[in-house]
């Protein structure tokens, strides 16, 4: 009876040794189950001691009735520990634990009542058994309910257990024959207990044939890795990552790290327990502050003609009260990275270089050209002023026609390789907009009618009378959508209007519409009319003129002096082009 006592208390330093194994894990499910199936274990088995040991009978239904809990905790430990043995380390879903222990739980209060239903046991008395005595009950309906249930799940979970022990080359005999003791000893003890055969007829064995049946699954699933195949995955994962993980405690000192990271703080020469500032010492001088905060920054390893760029990244680690359980540093290599960044960043500089200087090269050649050119003009218009001839007049005026288009078309040149370097300035003072579109009109009007065109300009009597701006980037604008409306309109109008959207203290927005009933535009060709040298047909292109430009120089304009121009087409029925335009007023 005394070793029976001995062997009883030997579950709670078990149990202890068990948890202590088993803590670094405790996140494991698989691992959790077994932290429930030896509380529930060592319980039950301490429960029972006291109950051998009480004097009165009182205290040992007392002591029988209060084992009934660690009792319930056996069958959902058991099968749902064998569940997630089978699953590969995952978990089952809760609701089916709690339907596992739904009798268990049901049990309880029926327990703690029996004396009102006698439902669990009918009648108890004392029975000696040497210095001691033994509570001997007769069962009722309830007790076998719940045995029967209890003996049933823990064997499905067992029999689930030994299953996967036998379809696993790995294990040896003897731990395949532990397994098969882990489950037929708590089936054994029961029997023997319920039948009252044995040495010790009377004495419950079945919390010893538990506390053995645990210790024989350990043995049987500790070399086959059952308990910790999540953690063998995880790492497995973590070395044969490309990234350097560090594992700092609560005092910052290096617990773990994988392959890399040892590589990298000294190979052979890493110790755990030291502080990653001592193991790296490249690590910036605000190292103990930066652990402190989730983030990332860069540092620079590696002897001077074998540099690496890594980006570091600290993640706290929290228990979820406040209080810090360590860190996880994880360095990354981004050397590559980083020379393709400074690669990229050169080759874009020299592009920029060149585009610059080809800029350059195109606004000094066009001024070189346009002065010759402004000289060639002048002396055409002297010698059609003094030709007497037609024929002449007539030559010289195709002269006078053709060099202002060069001209146009040097203006262009410049003032894209202007835009292009970013030397393209704007100037502001104020200006009339009805002045300005009078200016146009005059200037379109001729071309217009010599092609039966209606063109209407009309400016809304809620524009301001001045407005403060550069006046000769606006006509280069609305001149640019004017020209370009008159030239591929064969007939109908063109319609120039001009309205003030709002005005908002010394604001106001102009909204200037140019519409025509020209050619139009395919739906797919209007997000790329404002593109450098784009031009929507070839053919029109030819008969018209143009360098692709005008468009292009609308749009930065535009957008240099804050405002923004659309487009709305259809082809074969006309454009509408809108410029908005915030202008202040004086």
């Amino acid at each position: 009876m005394q070793l029976t006592i001995l062997l009883l208390w030997s579950s709670l330093p078990l149990t202890l040794l068990v948890a202590r194994d088993l803590w670094p894990w405790r996140r494991s499910a698989s691992v959790r189950l077994m932290f429930a199936l030896a509380v529930g274990t060592a319980g039950w088995c301490l429960s029972y001691s006291f109950e051998i040991l009480a004097r009165t009978e009182s205290a040992k239904v007392l002591w029988a009735t209060a084992q009934y809990p660690f009792m319930a905790i056996l069958p959902v430990a058991w099968l749902g520990l064998a569940l997630t043995l089978w699953r590969h380390g995952r978990a089952p879903a809760k609701a089916l634990l709690f339907g596992i222990a739904l009798v268990p739980a049901l049990t309880q209060p029926l327990v703690w009542t029996n004396d009102w239903h006698h439902l669990v046991w009918r009648g108890h008395s004392l029975e000696a058994l040497g210095p001691l005595s033994l509570l001997r009950v007769e069962h009722g309906p309830a007790f076998w309910v719940f045995n029967i249930y209890c003996l049933v799940v823990i064997g499905a979970g067992l029999l689930l257990l030994c299953v996967l022990a036998f379809t696993n080359r790995t294990m040896t005999v003897s731990q395949r024959v532990a397994l098969v003791l882990a489950a037929a000893l708590p089936a054994v003890g029961n029997l023997l207990y319920t039948l009252r055969i044995g040495p010790l007829p009377g004495l419950d064995l079945t919390p010893l044939a538990f506390v053995l049946s645990a210790v024989a699954a350990g043995h049987a699933t500790r070399g086959s890795g059952f308990l910790n195949i999540v953690l063998m995955a995880r790492d497995m994962v973590l070395e044969q990552l490309p990234e350097a993980v560090f594992v700092l405690d609560r005092a910052d000192m290096v617990v773990d790290a994988n392959h890399r990271a040892r590589e990298l703080a000294g190979g052979a020469r890493f110790r755990a327990g030291l502080p990653l500032s001592t193991l790296w010492p490249e690590l910036p001088l605000d190292w103990d502050s930066r652990l402190r905060h989730e983030g990332s920054f860069g540092v620079e390893s590696g002897p001077a003609d074998a540099r690496r760029h890594f980006s570091v990244r600290v993640m706290p680690l929290d228990r979820g009260d406040g209080a810090g359980s360590g860190s996880v540093v994880i360095a990354t290599d981004i050397t590559e990275e980083e020379r393709s960044r400074r690669e990229l960043e050169q080759a874009r500089a020299a592009a920029e270089a060149g585009s610059q200087a080809k800029s350059r090269f195109l606004a000094t050649m066009s001024h070189e050209i346009r002065t010759p050119m402004n000289g060639i003009l002048g002396m055409a218009q002297l010698i059609a002023a003094d030709a007497k001839d037609p024929d002449t007049r007539s030559h010289v005026t195709a002269i006078i026609e053709s060099g202002e288009n060069l001209l146009a078309v040097l203006s262009d040149v410049i003032d894209v390789a202007q835009a292009e370097s970013g030397t393209l300035a704007l100037t502001r003072a104020p200006f009339d907009i009805r002045a300005l579109l009078a200016g146009l009109q005059s200037r379109y009007s001729g071309t217009a009618a010599a092609k039966g065109l209606l063109l209407e300009c009309h400016v809304d009597a809620g524009v301001p009378a001045e407005l403060m701006g550069d006046a000769r980037r606006v006509e280069q604008i609305l001149a640019n959508l004017v020209g370009n409306a008159v030239k591929f309109t064969s007939a109908g109008r063109v319609s120039v209007q001009v309205r003030a959207e709002h005005e908002a203290g010394a604001e106001a927005s102009l909204v200037c519409t140019v519409a025509d009933t020209g050619v139009g535009m395919p739906a797919a060709e209007v997000g790329r009319i404002f593109s450098l040298f784009h031009q929507v047909d070839a053919s029109h292109a030819r008969n018209a003129g143009g360098s692709g430009l005008g468009l292009a120089i609308v749009r930065h304009l535009s957008g240099l002096m804050g405002g923004e121009v659309s487009v709305q087409s259809k082809q074969g029925i006309g454009s509408v082009f809108t410029l908005r335009l915030p202008l202040q007023l004086p």
